[in-house]
């Protein structure tokens, strides 16, 4: 009986190669589609899942009250976790992690490479983070000075398939022992590295500890017996708190509190200050309701089909009937034929993700790893499997029942029409399919927009044609050459102007509390970015000071310290007028102001951090002995003649250093990479519920014009022309379209404010997006329409009356 029923379902696909080839193909995408989603969102929601006994492990998070304004960040200060495994026995151990900023030159031998993914810890770290080992142990192996763990990907670049426990390998301030050798980090770990070096090994004195307490130095991991013990921790911090940091807290009107997160949820937790990039849980929700939805729309694209074909074979089901098939039987065999529709579908299912893996760049616009791995996923052996018997279930339901209560002899006579409330849902369908697409298709346009918003934005300063060069990491006779080699390089037709600054925009500026001169001649406390930056800095990024001066040489070795302040920071004083104004800073455990600064200028507003973030009252200090990166302005006319020029030169004063550069405005965009790789995932998610909505709409379209077959061939009959009959095939789908547009624009509209509640900056919403989308969807139903008609209008009115 099953071989027949096998047979009975593939002859009847065979038969119909057209509409079996669309179905397979629309449900084979959604669930190619569901798996990807699937993968992407396991692989997101185990971030850090990889190191034993994670459920242990604690982040500690700082957060500062300062003159009634919280401040959140991610780090603590080096003392904080040694003095709470003393205070606390529940505190098992602890570890301090900080990731290097900057690219770090490491050589072994005639190799030499910058590497990106440095940091530096204690010599418990790897006492709490237990990653797998190849080669070391865990507990020794940065206990003593100068020492290093390398993953394997990084030993590979310098020591091929060698063991490189016990080499020595050299930065240009020192030689690493490595002691260690890991796997490589998995792609979903918040806190990665290709190699961390030995540091905070030297012992700090008692009252040394307890006056960096209230600093912000490193990333600080606890490890406790669970979330109770966690919890205990951030209740008994308080009489921590009153016993080391109340009074230097009262001296300065300022308090201190921890929030401890779990090292799983952190990637996905608070967004706090010098943190690593960290995800959005909204954009799971949104990727993964996508990916149901374009699993519905195909779904919806099989009952259309299929009950649109149901039509043609309401004699087949009416023979059966005579014949002495059952309703039960006939629908087994409509059941049977969507399954197994199906299970195909599912096989090709997996080429499409094999293919999508392996042969496009999704992997590295989303910068994962993602694949087919059946060891790592259980699931895939038996979800995608459930979901496609479910799917093929639920998609033959309404054709298997509508199909099993045809009356036989109606069928037989071809008098049974579809019911009213048959073409009213799958109408219904379809304009569920078009409404989810317009508004897909709004929201990717919206989002490109921003993007390009986000790309071309006046950021209060010139991004365009500014070279970076990092100094950092360098040794000392490099930085005794950069004020001749600013001479130098100021001497090249191709370079406009040279500067400095320890920060380059875009980046983490320092955070620090001040005493800010009022109106009134009284000081308030303030929280206030502060840059650090050399002479011509402002020239050099084409910033304008709008009231008082630039930096000049003579403010080198003043009694009082000369800076700039932006516009944010003259309306949050409500200054008017900033010049001679003073600030006071740094401050000692009796709250006594350390250092004392005079404003001579005002420059314009511009975005220092990323767009995601507002402006802040900033505050621009002169310093000439840190230069951290420089600047270098120039023609972009001359842009590879200027670099190769500038590399010639800064070759000859570094000679054993390769030379290191990066472009500005490529450095800011890259702030951007997670808005960018989300909407080319839309993108592509865009272009998949056009390409099934289509399929609907090209179902419902042929279902309609064959309903109304003899009425096209009776007017044509009468003398009416083929566009005449367009019309009137469009009018009666008109109303769907128009229903579903007025629900697509005001859901695109709320899933595009929500995605724009990112930026602090976005564009404004453009209604000739809006317009053009509905237009664009109006024109493709329409040609769908016109198609279908056309080809029914062209035919012979006597074979169609005939027919009918």
């Amino acid at each position: 009986m099953r071989s027949l029923r096998l047979k009975f379902a593939l002859r009847a696909l065979w038969k119909n190669k057209l509409y079996a080839g669309l179905n397979i193909l629309g449900l084979a995408i959604g669930l190619a589609v569901s798996i990807i989603i699937y993968l992407y969102l396991q692989s997101e929601l185990s971030y850090d899942k990889n190191v034993d006994d994670y459920r242990d492990i604690y982040r500690i998070e700082s957060e500062f009250d300062l003159n009634n304004k919280r401040e959140q960040f991610a780090g603590t200060s080096l003392s904080l976790g040694p003095l709470l495994a003393e205070e606390f026995d529940y505190v098992n151990n602890y570890t301090r992690l900080h990731h290097i900023e900057v690219n770090v030159l490491f050589q072994y031998e005639d190799k030499r490479f910058y590497e990106e993914n440095i940091a530096v810890a204690d010599s418990h770290f790897f006492e709490v983070f237990k990653v797998p080992f190849l080669a070391g142990e865990h507990g020794h192996c940065l206990a003593d000075p100068y020492t290093i763990v390398v993953t394997q990907s990084f030993a590979e670049r310098y020591f091929g398939n060698e063991n490189p426990i016990g080499k020595v390998i050299s930065t240009n301030n020192h030689d690493y022992t490595i002691t260690g050798l890991m796997e490589n980090w998995p792609a979903n770990t918040h806190h990665k590295f290709d190699a961390v070096l030995s540091a905070f090994y030297d012992p700090i004195e008692r009252e040394t500890q307890i006056q960096t307490l209230w600093n912000v130095e490193a990333y600080t991991f606890v490890e406790v017996d669970g979330s109770t013990e966690a919890i205990h921790l951030e209740e008994d911090f308080v009489d921590f708190y009153d016993k080391y940091m109340k009074e230097v807290g009262e001296n300065f009107g300022g308090f201190y509190d921890i929030t401890l997160t779990r090292l799983d949820n952190i990637h996905f937790g608070r967004n706090l200050q010098y943190d690593r990039a960290r995800g959005d849980v909204s954009y799971l929700y949104a990727f993964g309701g996508i990916g149901i939805l374009i699993l519905i729309l195909a779904c919806i694209n099989y009952i259309n089909m299929a009950t649109a074909r149901g039509l043609e074979r309401v004699k087949e089901a009416g023979m059966r009937k005579i014949l002495g098939s059952s309703s039960a039987e006939i629908r087994s065999l409509i059941f049977f034929e969507s399954v197994l529709l199906s299970l195909l579908a599912l096989f090709l299912a997996f080429v499409m993700v094999e293919v999508v893996f392996e042969l496009t760049p999704f992997n590295t616009i989303l910068n994962k790893d993602l694949a087919l791995d059946f060891e790592r996923f259980p699931a895939l052996w038996w979800l995608p499997l459930v979901l496609a018997v479910a799917v093929g279930l639920l998609s033959g339901l309404y054709p298997a029942i509508n199909m099993s209560k045809v009356p036989a002899m109606a069928a037989i006579r071809g008098g049974y029409k579809s019911a009213p409330h048959s073409i009213w849902m799958r109408k219904s369908l379809v304009g569920f399919q078009f409404c989810i697409s317009v508004a897909v298709v709004i929201t990717a346009l919206l989002m490109y927009r921003q993007m390009e918003y986000v790309r071309t934005k006046d950021l209060g300063f010139n991004k365009e044609d500014i070279i970076l060069i990092p100094i950092r990491d360098r040794d000392s006779t490099l930085e005794a050459q950069i004020p001749l080699l600013r001479k130098q390089l100021g001497k090249l037709k191709e370079v406009i102007a040279t500067s400095h600054a320890t920060r380059v925009p875009g980046s983490d500026l320092e955070r620090t509390l001040m005493s800010i001169e009022d109106e009134d001649g009284e000081f308030a406390k303030g929280v206030v970015d502060m840059m650090r930056v050399g002479l011509n800095y402002m020239p050099t990024m084409e910033i304008e000071v709008l009231d008082g001066r630039d930096f000049n040489k003579s403010d080198f070795g003043a009694s009082r310290q000369k800076v700039l302040v932006n516009e944010e920071l003259l309306t949050y004083m409500n200054w008017k007028d900033a010049k001679g104004k003073l600030l006071k800073w740094g401050y000692d455990e009796d709250g006594v102001e350390l250092y004392e600064m005079e404003v001579i200028g005002v420059v314009e507003n511009f975005n220092s951090h990323s767009l995601h973030d507002a402006i802040e009252p900033t505050v621009i200090l002169l310093q000439e002995d840190n230069y951290g990166v420089m600047h270098v302005r120039v023609d972009s006319e001359d842009l590879v003649s200027a670099v190769n020029k500038i590399e010639k030169i800064w070759s000859r004063a570094d000679p054993n250093n390769p030379f290191q550069f990066s472009f500005l405005n490529k450095d800011l965009m890259k702030l951007y990479e997670n808005e960018h790789r989300q909407s080319r995932l839309i993108l592509y998610l865009t272009y998949l519920a056009i390409f099934i909505s289509f399929l609907g709409l090209t179902g419902l379209a042929s279902f309609t014009t064959n309903l109304r077959t003899r009425e096209i061939g009776i007017r044509k009959v009468l003398g009416a022309d083929v566009y005449q009959m367009v019309n009137l095939i469009f009018r009666e789908m008109l109303t769907l379209i128009i229903l579903s547009v007025l629900l697509a624009v005001p859901l695109a509209y709320g899933l595009i404010t929500v995605w724009l509640d990112g930026f602090a900056y976005s564009a404004q919403l453009d209604p000739f997006i809006f317009a053009i989308s509905v237009a664009l969807a109006v024109l493709l139903a329409y040609l769908i329409v016109t198609y279908h008609s056309v080809k029914v209008a062209r035919g012979n009115p006597v074979d169609i009356l005939k027919y009918e």
